[in-house]
């Protein structure tokens, strides 16, 4: 699909939008979380490539260059807060841009050696973000699994409405592989059924937001008790750019005290 509802909040003022909103009866979470179980965004030629940006082509492309790149940014921006958005940038050729699309379509496939999962310890406080941010509220509850798997499902909360997901986490080719499907509420509570009584529930608030085209996740782990505050990144390269306003990172990608299955297993008189 090239386009997405979110899209269209680049084109209107903010007043407008919430015009639409009321009018369709829309949620947020609903049309940008719920639609769509990955969202890839291309950012234009106009932002690394201008040499290759041109109207000559397109019948309705009018936009000048500094419209073009203020436009992109405004669609990015609608995006932010999608569990699963990526940002694919100019840094290669066309080519390489393609190849990129693709891992990221196979990492959110849970294929294996597609992308890799990046854990900070935030050890100093985080103060306001000078970025434009998306919080949620979450809840995350560990199932009973089969030795060598963990899986679990997860509430993700913004504005009053939820979205659910059922994972499972597996070594494959000596690396984490996560596969992962979106649930309807009733699939979420008949699987809360399965709960393993040695994991607490896990909540956490989060703060979603993106620095240098690459998508970061801020985790408060409130329960079962306060105590880490743990970055997170999902990305097709081994190597990321941390954001600088976020000082005092250590990371603990292989260290596992700092996983939430890890955390949920901590304090439960019922762990082995």
């Amino acid at each position: 699909m090239d386009r997405g509802v979110m899209d269209s909040k680049a084109y209107v003022s903010e007043e407008g939008w919430e015009m639409i909103l009321n009018d369709q009866d829309w949620k947020i979470v609903a049309i940008r979380d719920k639609r769509y179980d990955t969202v890839i965004h291309l950012v234009t030629a106009a932002n690394g490539a201008e040499k290759y940006y041109t109207t000559e082509n397109h019948l309705v492309r009018s936009e000048s260059l500094e419209q073009a790149l203020e436009i992109d940014l405004k669609i990015l921006d609608g995006w932010i807060g999608h569990p699963k958005l990526s940002v694919v940038d100019n840094s290669t050729d066309f080519d390489g841009k393609m190849r990129r699309v693709l891992d990221h379509i196979c990492r959110d496939l849970g294929l294996p050696q597609a992308g890799f999962e990046k854990r900070f310890l935030v050890q100093s406080e985080v103060k306001d973000l000078p970025v434009h941010t998306e919080e949620f509220d979450v809840e995350q509850v560990y199932l009973t699994s089969v030795p060598g798997k963990q899986s679990r499902v997860t509430r993700r909360s913004q504005f009053g409405t939820s979205t659910y997901t059922y994972s499972v986490k597996q070594m494959i080719g000596g690396r984490p592989v996560v596969l992962e499907r979106q649930l309807s509420g009733r699939e979420y509570v008949a699987l809360l059924r399965q709960a393993d009584p040695s994991c607490n529930v896990v909540k956490k608030k989060q703060q979603c937001f993106l620095w240098e085209n690459q998508c970061f996740t801020l985790n408060y782990y409130i329960t079962p008790e306060k105590t880490h505050v743990v970055l997170e990144a999902s990305t097709v390269e081994e190597d990321i750019k941390l954001p600088p306003f976020i000082e005092n990172v250590r990371d603990v990608t292989e260290t596992e005290e700092y996983t939430s299955f890890a955390i949920a297993k901590s304090l439960n008189p019922n762990s082995v």
